[in-house]
């Protein structure tokens, strides 16, 4: 017959267990890091109990605290994951918005460019048209408004 309290350092079983429980809800709370929960499985699975947390505190539940604290660490983990693959997903997005709002400020300007080349070139060959023209029709003030609709009509394709 096995003498409990010798067995569990003095004390009964249901005080060991309750001793044991009581020190995993408080390892549970504050001192268990990712690595001691995965080192605990790692002995779980290799069978062998000595050195691991779980197996020196509380034998008959060991299992069952390991596997909560496993799942609760997958699931931690796993929220992590999600927050990082929500925080690219954010970066990428805020890339992409300065990338084309760089190049509609890139396409802009260049309209622009165009636009005033375009605006000269037509004015000065209606100016130059209208000095060689002998026949006295001048180039108005009027007529670099009608070129300006006319020149915008063209590059928006009206």
């Amino acid at each position: 017959m096995i003498d409990y309290e010798d067995f569990f350092c003095g004390l009964s079983e249901e005080e060991y267990e309750e001793e044991g429980r009581k020190h995993i809800e408080f390892l549970k709370k504050c001192c268990l890091t990712d690595e001691d929960i995965i080192k605990a499985l790692e002995c779980c699975i290799d069978g062998y109990c000595r050195g691991c947390m779980y197996g020196d505190t509380d034998q008959f539940h060991c299992k069952d605290d390991l596997m909560q604290n496993a799942l609760d660490l997958i699931n931690r983990k796993n929220i992590q994951v999600e927050g990082l693959k929500n925080e690219r997903i954010e970066r990428i997005r805020e890339l992409t918005r300065v990338v084309y709002d760089k190049e509609i400020a890139e396409a802009k300007a260049e309209a622009i460019k165009d636009f005033a080349e375009r605006l000269t070139d037509r004015i000065m060959d209606s100016i130059e048209q209208s000095l060689n023209n002998p026949d006295g029709n001048n180039y108005f003030i009027t007529d670099v408004y009608t070129d300006i609709d006319n020149l915008v009509k063209e590059m928006v394709g009206e």
